[in-house]
């Protein structure tokens, strides 16, 4: 486990040295948290135990890695060290999709059972199946109309890909 975080570490100083303006300061905020989680675990969780055969620093172990966690989180807002608006789109459309389908699926069975059913809670495994089936073939077109909806209320401008590529073969 040294061996792999001592290989992350000299991965990042070799990227941090080579580096320039913009990209240095990701990689700066990435290093630091990185270094800082491991320097401060290892002294907590490894030597302390070892020199001074004492665990009452273990618990403050996983606090360097709210550090590092803390510290990488301000260089994708403040330095842009990914695309956060991508991975925002995308969980929450999921995350609505998924949360609208198990609806329909739960009104579905709830409606069904209640009106097929002698007693409610009792309903074919087959209608369960057809069910399933139905709110499975929902999923896409469900999805992208979220997505859809999603990116003209978040996000405001559209990307036409065809017209960057176009005017991208000019500039080259």
């Amino acid at each position: 486990m040294l061996g792999c975080l001592a290989y992350t570490l000299y991965f990042l100083a070799t990227k941090l040295r080579r580096s320039k303006r913009f990209e240095r300061l990701q990689v700066s905020y990435v290093f630091l948290g990185i270094f800082l989680a491991v320097v401060g675990g290892t002294i907590t969780n490894l030597l302390i135990p070892v020199l001074f055969h004492s665990s009452r620093f273990s618990p403050y172990g996983p606090v360097f890695s709210l550090l590092m966690v803390g510290l990488i989180a301000h260089s994708i807002v403040r330095y842009r060290l990914m695309d956060i608006r991508l991975v925002i789109r995308r969980g929450a459309t999921y995350l609505l999709s998924v949360a609208l389908v198990a609806a329909a699926f739960v009104v579905l069975a709830w409606a069904a059972s209640s009106l097929f059913a002698s007693r409610p809670q009792e309903l074919p495994i087959g209608a369960q199946l057809v069910f399933a089936l139905l709110v499975a073939l929902m999923f896409p077109a469900l999805k992208a109309h979220i997505q859809n909806l999603m990116d003209r209320y978040f996000f405001r401008e559209t990307h036409d890909y065809q017209k960057t590529l176009r005017e991208i073969t000019r500039a080259l």
